[in-house]
C-alpha cells in the first residue's frame, strides 16, 4: 500500500486460482501447440543461456508458457490488456500476446524496463547474500541500511539516480567522491533509501547505529544480537559457528569455517582461530562481540536471569 495506490476498481489476485485448476495434458493440447520452440529459442532470455552453456530445463520452457497463460486468462476474464514487467520477461509476454491474439482475438500490450544488476550482471537482490526486503519483519531497519550503505563503488551513481528523490546536481558531486570519500556517498544513499521505504525516524536510528559501529566503535545495543544462556557456551553446544547463523551474518556453516580458516572472523575484535569452535573464553563477559569482514557485526547476549 506504501509504494502502490490501489484505486477502488483494482484487484489483487493470486494465479493459483486458475493454475491449480489446469488438467495438465488438456493444457498442453490447447495452449502447447499454440507457442512453437523455435519461436521460444529467438528470446534473448532463452539465447543467452544457451550462449553461455548453462542449462534450460523444461520446467523453464513450461515456465514461459504459464506466464502467457496467465496473461491470456487475466485478458479474458478480467479485460486485461497490458502487462508489465523485467526486460527478461519479454518473450514470456510476446507469448501471452500471441495466444491472447490467437485465441481471444484481441490485441494485447506489454512493456518491460531494463532489469536493475550488480556491476558483475546479475540481478540485485537475486543471491542469498543479496537478497533485500522492504518489509522490516523480513528485515530490520539497520541490516536495510546496512544493504545500500556496503554496495560497490561502482553502483553508487546508478543507485542514487534510481532510488533517492535528491536533486540531480547533488547526486553528480556525490557520484564524482572517489576513494575513502565516496563511503560518504553510500552513507547518503542509504540514508535516502531508508528514509522512503522504513521512514524518517527508522533512517536516523540505522545511521546512528552504523556510526556507532563503525566510525565511534561504539558497541550498540539496536545492533544484530542474539539472547542465549551461558550453560550452552559452556558445554559447547552453541558455537561461534551457531553464533554466526543465528545473527545471519554469514548463510552457510561451511562458509562459516572456511572464515574463520582464512582469519576472516573477530571476536571482541581480535581475531578467531580456534579449532573447537568454542566460545568458552568469553563467558565471564555481559555479551560478546562479532565481526565479519569489516562490514558485518553482530552481539551475543547472556541473559542476566537465567545463566
Amino acid at each position: 500500500k506504501k509504494f502502490i495506490n490501489l484505486k477502488k476498481n483494482s484487484i489483487i489476485i493470486n494465479n493459483y486460482e486458475w493454475l491449480s485448476q489446469i488438467n495438465y495434458v488438456n493444457f498442453l493440447r490447447d495452449f502447447g501447440s499454440l507457442i512453437t520452440v523455435n519461436k521460444m529459442l529467438t528470446f534473448d532470455s532463452v539465447k543467452n543461456r544457451l550462449d553461455r552453456e548453462q542449462p534450460l530445463s523444461i520446467l523453464e520452457f513450461n515456465y514461459m508458457l504459464l506466464q502467457a497463460y496467465d496473461f491470456y486468462y487475466l485478458n479474458k476474464n478480467q479485460d486485461c490488456y497490458l502487462q508489465m514487467g523485467g526486460s527478461d520477461q519479454w518473450g514470456n509476454i510476446v507469448s501471452g500476446i500471441e495466444i491472447i491474439r490467437k485465441k481471444n482475438k484481441k490485441k494485447a500490450f506489454g512493456i518491460t524496463s531494463p532489469l536493475i544488476t550488480n556491476s558483475d550482471g546479475s540481478k540485485m537482490g537475486k543471491t542469498a547474500n543479496g537478497a533485500i526486503w522492504l518489509d522490516e519483519k523480513k528485515l530490520s531497519n539497520y541490516d536495510f541500511f546496512q544493504f545500500w550503505r556496503n554496495i560497490e563503488d561502482s553502483n553508487v551513481s546508478k543507485f542514487l539516480h534510481f532510488f533517492t528523490k535528491l536533486p540531480i546536481v547533488e547526486i553528480k558531486k556525490l557520484a564524482n567522491l572517489k576513494n575513502e570519500e565516496i563511503n560518504e556517498a553510500k552513507q547518503v544513499l542509504a540514508y535516502e533509501v531508508t528514509k522512503i521505504v522504513r521512514g524518517e525516524k527508522a533512517a536516523e536510528e540505522a545511521r546512528d547505529v552504523s556510526n556507532n559501529l563503525f566510525k565511534s566503535n561504539i558497541n550498540d545495543d539496536r545492533a544484530n544480537n542474539y539472547n542465549i544462556q551461558k550453560k550452552y557456551i559452556k558445554d559447547n553446544s552453541f558455537t561461534i559457528i551457531d553464533a554466526i547463523e543465528k545473527l545471519n551474518l554469514v548463510n552457510s556453516r561451511s562458509e562459516i569455517k572456511r572464515l574463520i580458516k582464512s582469519n576472516g572472523i573477530k571476536v571482541n575484535d581480535n581475531i578467531y582461530n580456534r579449532n573447537d569452535f568454542t566460545l568458552n573464553e568469553f563467558i565471564d563477559l555481559n555479551q560478546i562481540k562479532i565481526s565479519v569482514g569489516k562490514k558485518k557485526i553482530g552481539f551475543i547476549k547472556f541473559p542476566k536471569d537465567n545463566n
